[in-house]
């Protein structure tokens, strides 16, 4: 083979390689004595400095905090309350007995029917889709005390009983003056 050839060869390689190239390149077309160097694309923690990454994970840290604080409270205080708190139904008293109070603190309180005047029922959209509710006890003589019986289970079953017993104490109270 003769240079001459040799030089053909070479330019004819080059050229090969220069279409290769400017098909490997999308939307850009090289000049004509221009060479592709590099094909490069940014990667994507590339301007993560440290501060950028320390104040990321601070943010996220706090969103997903309360985010959990938000949803997962709630469920926790009902979870607790089913666990620490019990109502009691008499004939003659409604009877709240907290067992989880703050530092262990024990609360029990007692509220006669025949005091009863005001019985109102209510249950949230998720109250309802879960089958409870409050029944709220209000008490007469001018007092301005209530008790409220929360995420109980049959909550309109236990306002009708109630207020029928306290209907029964009222009739009788009537009848044979108050006790």
């Amino acid at each position: 083979m003769s240079t001459e050839e040799t030089e053909v060869e070479g330019e004819q390689r080059r050229s090969e390689m220069h279409a290769d190239r400017v098909s490997n390149i999308q939307g850009v077309t090289l000049l004509d004595d221009e060479e592709l160097l590099f094909d490069l694309r940014p990667a994507w923690y590339g301007g993560m400095t440290l501060k950028r990454l320390a104040l990321w994970t601070v943010a996220t840290t706090v969103t997903l905090g309360l985010a959990l604080l938000y949803f997962w409270y709630p469920a926790l205080k009902m979870w607790r309350s089913s666990k620490k708190v019990r109502y009691i139904v008499t004939s003659e008293r409604v009877v709240i007995k907290d067992e989880g109070g703050l530092l262990g603190t024990k609360r029990t309180e007692e509220f006669p029917i025949r005091n009863v005047s005001d019985i109102q029922t209510r249950a949230t959209w998720f109250e309802q889709r879960a089958g409870v509710g409050t029944v709220t006890l209000k008490e007469r003589d001018g007092k301005t005390s209530e008790i409220a019986l929360t995420s109980i289970p049959n909550y309109e079953e236990v306002a009708s009983t109630i207020g029928g017993y306290q209907r029964r104490e009222s009739k009788q109270s009537r009848h044979y003056g108050e006790r």
